[in-house]
């Protein structure tokens, strides 16, 4: 038995049809003029629909959309339950089917009693979706009517300001309709008086006009003129200012020169020798062909130049200055040949700097050979410290352009002696310690068991942590090192 057939064997259905009236009967609006109607609607039948009509539509459209889709899924629902009849009948059906009238008479009765109590329940969830609609409704009414009140005091606020002012604005208007009658009496006296003469006057009021005009355009080149005159006088104030100062400037000049006594000139001697002093250097000769300056007293650094411009010649670098070698507190170099190594790196170096530049100036020059000199001065002090600790051999080598500072190191637990030699080039010299690893390090074992591959390695592992920062006795250090290794 399917629930069509049990239904109307029953005589029994569970979903009653929905019939609701249409919005416009139930609110009596069958009789609304037609859309055409030229009728004019005052402003607060807008604001009533606005507030009241159009969210009472919203709402019974919704409501109908919802239950639209119910229905839908009612239907699909009870499609689904038909099914599942057909391929498991309920037991309610089979005992229907099998039940005397007696029990069929008790069924019905309790499925009247069923379908009373869903409709009942169906009736009370309306009711209460119906109760939740009224109260949404009245809170949009609350708040449009909020903004009603709002906007009626606005109104009053701006009827008050019109009263206000309405009187002043209707005494203007007075105002200006008595001036417009005066000016029509004036304009219609005009038109009845005598014609010639009003066209004489108007032809005299043109003359007037025309001269007035030629006035105006005169005192226009009149004002021209004056501005640029102003501009000139500008320009000849600005040039007497100009030569006003230069008078002065030429004053002050004058006023130094005449002011530059021999104490002021012994001063300014004096304070070049304190800079001399203090650089090393000193100025033996000074000309655009020829510099020729002198460092520490000891060495003499001459620079042929072409107007201050050294030339690419040889920078001739010499040892002595002048008589002075041998003033008190002179001491003997303990190093000869490395001082000559020294210079001739100094005289290779420079020459080849001032030939690799197209302008090179004396400046420059000196400022180069400096810096060389004080690489060298630090390879002195390090040669002085290993002298300390280790006998110390200082050779030069011209056939490979090198200098050769050779340590004997003595290791008295093994017996054994070694000579380590560190090799400079030019480059290795003069840029010391930057140029750590242009440094040579050999070795020879005079007796003993060391080895030397040993000691090479200990010297030359030591000397690579040498850094610009850090390089005060390095090459003292590197010597101890061979030293601390065997013992």
């Amino acid at each position: 038995m399917t629930m069509d057939e049990f239904f109307a064997v029953t005589g029994i259905k569970f979903m009653d049809e929905f019939t609701c009236p249409r919005y416009s009967t139930a609110l009596g609006l069958m009789n609304a003029p037609p859309e055409n109607d030229d009728q004019v609607y005052e402003l607060e039948q807008y604001f009533k629909a606005l507030a009241v009509d159009v969210q009472q539509l919203e709402t019974y459209q919704w409501t109908t959309n919802f239950l639209q889709g119910w229905l839908a899924t009612s239907k699909a629902n009870y499609a689904e339950a038909e099914q599942n009849v057909l391929s498991n009948p309920p037991a309610i059906f089979q005992a229907f089917v099998f039940a005397d009238e007696e029990q069929r008479a008790s069924m019905m009765h309790q499925l009247k009693i069923i379908k009373t109590n869903s409709l009942a329940l169906a009736k009370a969830e309306w009711y209460a979706w119906k109760s939740d609609w009224i109260a949404d409704l009245r809170s949009k009414a609350d708040v449009c009517l909020a903004e009603l009140d709002e906007d009626e005091g606005k109104l009053r606020d701006a009827a008050r300001r019109v009263n206000d002012r309405l009187p002043e604005i209707r005494a203007m208007r007075d105002r200006v309709m008595r001036e417009l009658a005066e000016e029509r009496a004036t304009v219609a006296e005009i038109e009845t008086c005598d014609q010639d003469h009003l066209a004489s006057l108007k032809a005299e009021i043109d003359v007037q006009a025309a001269e007035i005009e030629r006035q105006k355009n005169e005192v226009a080149d009149q004002e021209t003129t004056v501005a640029h005159m102003h501009e000139k006088l500008a320009e000849q104030e600005h040039e007497r200012r100009e030569v006003i100062s230069a008078i002065e400037d030429a004053d002050r000049q004058s006023a130094h020169q005449r002011g530059c006594t021999r104490e002021g000139l012994h001063a300014q001697l004096d304070e070049l020798d304190a800079m001399q002093a203090l650089h090393g250097w000193r100025i033996a000769r000074l000309s655009p062909a020829l510099v020729e300056l002198v460092y520490a007293d000891k060495f003499t650094v001459r620079i042929p130049c072409r107007e201050w411009d050294a030339l690419g010649v040889e920078v001739d670098v010499v040892h002595g200055a002048e008589g002075k070698m041998k003033k008190p507190g002179w001491r003997k170099d303990k190093y000869p040949d490395a001082t000559a190594f020294m210079l001739q790196a100094l005289q290779r170096q420079a020459t080849a700097r001032i030939r690799a530049h197209r302008r090179y100036s004396y400046g420059q020059v000196v400022r180069y050979i400096d810096t060389m000199w004080h690489a060298f001065a630090c390879v002195r002090r390090e040669i002085d410290l290993l002298a300390v600790r280790f006998p110390v051999q200082v050779t030069t080598d011209t056939a490979s352009a090198s200098l050769r500072i050779a340590a004997n190191i003595l290791v008295e637990k093994l017996e054994s002696k070694a000579v380590a030699s560190f090799v400079f080039n030019d480059d290795a010299l003069l840029q010391w310690p930057l140029s750590v690893e242009n440094v040579r390090v050999d070795a020879v074992i005079k007796y003993g068991d060391i080895q030397r591959d040993d000691v090479r390695m200990a010297v030359q592992e030591r000397l690579v942590h040498t850094k610009p920062t850090d390089h005060y006795g390095h090459l003292l250090e590197c010597c101890l090192e061979v030293v601390a290794r065997y013992d």
